[in-house]
């Protein structure tokens, strides 16, 4: 080649980090590329010695250097060749003892052949003991950060996504989730990271998503024993899916960088059948009593604010299955019931939809409405001085004609309230109980005490 040729290829060689360039005077390889040039040389070029005769060498001691060799190979030297070479040798190994039957060969190059990790990974589910754990009294929320899988079966099969394997993979999950439901946190984030909506999920049709949902309903229509522990991870599981937007970060194909990837929603019909199944499959758990609060808590915290043309079209779908799901068929609403409604009828409000008259049933709870009146109500660009005011405001106005019967009456509804002070904002209304005693010893100083007396009982 000629000069010019070759200085642009040093230069380019020079950002990937392969070589070092020195001001246009001198290039030279760096004793890590030179090295790593001998291995691909040595293992794969020459075969001076074979990759299964290294790996029986050294394994099981220094089986990562092994692998950091096999991932330089394909890094630096890819060829189809090499690939084909670098897979005979590892299967071919892998057919002999110890390695066949070693868990620690099948974590390291499962990839090599799914077929045969499958297999190796459903004997050890299926000679595993299982161990009983009372997710009733799992503290789901403390764990939620800490997004790490620490077993190894668990992570393998979360890597099946999109692979002739996949339903195999999230079946022996499943079947492995039933024995150890102590390991709920390790199967959640299998579920909501690596077999979870990414970006791929909305060409597909959130067809791997489903198809959770689908095995785990089918697992749960069984109501056997494991039908709570299944319900109570499906439900986490729903609840990520139902989100509008996510963050992905992954490593460039070159490892020099880390990509950012940010995944939100986009209104098709796509989207629109998948929340539905979503909102659907909660409702049918819903009639079980045991799953109310869990699923309450995710309409609670319905995280689509509609703000731009997506979200309000996704809103609008999403409101039309929560009607007939939900809604329509609540009767006699306790606190919680009514807030979800009035949140959702908060929501029409801002992007000026008529009000489905499912949402207005709130208004039948004459309680909630006078608990509601304590409550900080808050638009999002509202400004909470303002917000304070008016809540400080309309307490002064319910109170100021009442009678000692209608405290004692105010106070039981907020010691009913008390039963929900985790999900309603208890906290405003503590400041509205201390404002309207602010109040009566300024304006009713008679009654303040028979009042206050009314409050401690």
């Amino acid at each position: 080649i000629d000069e010019k040729i070759f200085i642009e290829t040093v230069k380019k060689l020079n950002k990937l980090e392969l070589i070092d360039y020195f001001e246009g005077k001198a290039a030279k390889t760096s004793d890590q590329n030179f090295s790593n040039y001998i291995v691909y040389k040595v293992l794969v070029e020459d075969k001076t010695i074979t990759l299964s005769e290294l790996i029986a060498k050294l394994y099981p001691n220094c089986i990562l250097k092994i692998i950091n060799a096999i991932n330089m190979i394909y890094g630096i030297f890819y060829s189809v060749d090499a690939e084909k070479y670098i897979v005979s040798q590892i299967k071919e190994i892998w057919k002999n003892e110890p390695y066949s039957s070693d868990s620690r060969f099948l974590y390291h190059f499962y990839n090599v052949d799914r077929i045969k990790a499958i297999k190796m990974i459903k004997k050890e589910i299926d000679d595993c003991e299982g161990k009983p754990f009372d997710l009733k009294e799992f503290d789901f929320h403390s764990k939620e950060n800490n997004q790490r899988i620490d077993d190894k079966k668990i992570e393998i099969l979360s890597n099946f996504k999109y692979g002739e394997l996949e339903d195999e993979a999230i079946d022996l999950l499943i079947a492995y989730y039933k024995k150890r439901p102590d390991l709920i946190m390790d199967f959640y984030f299998a579920f909501i990271l690596n077999l979870g909506i990414d970006e791929h999920s909305n060409y597909n049709k959130f067809a791997t998503e489903l198809k959770i949902i689908d095995k785990f309903m089918t697992a749960i229509n069984l109501k056997d024993e494991n039908m709570y522990n299944l319900s109570y991870l499906l439900i986490r599981i729903i609840k990520d899916f139902l989100k509008y937007e996510r963050h992905i970060t992954k490593q460039s194909r070159k490892k020099l960088t880390i990509n950012y990837i940010r995944i939100a929603l986009i209104a098709s019909d796509e989207v629109y059948n998948f929340r539905k199944i979503l909102f659907e499959t909660l409702g049918a758990l819903y009639k079980d009593d045991e799953y109310k609060k869990m699923i309450e808590d995710i309409l609670l915290d319905y995280h689509i604010y509609p703000s731009n043309e997506d979200t309000n079209k996704i809103f609008k779908k999403d409101l039309e299955t929560l009607n007939t799901t939900f809604f329509k068929n609540w009767k006699d609403l306790d606190f919680i019931q009514c807030d979800i409604l009035k949140e959702f009828e908060n929501k029409c409000n801002r992007i000026e939809i008529d009000i489905p008259e499912e949402l207005e049933k709130y208004k039948e709870n004459e309680q909630y409405l006078i608990l509601h009146s304590l409550e900080l109500e808050r638009d999002f660009h509202k400004d909470w001085k303002k917000a304070q005011k008016d809540r400080q405001e309309r307490v002064i106005d319910l109170i100021k004609d009442y009678k000692i019967e209608d405290f004692s009456n105010l106070f039981e509804i907020c010691k009913i309230g008390e039963q929900f002070q985790d999900r309603l904002k208890m906290y405003n209304i503590n400041n509205s109980i201390i404002e309207i005693f602010n109040y009566l010893i300024v304006e009713k100083k008679e009654e303040f005490l028979s009042i206050f007396k009314e409050y401690i009982d």
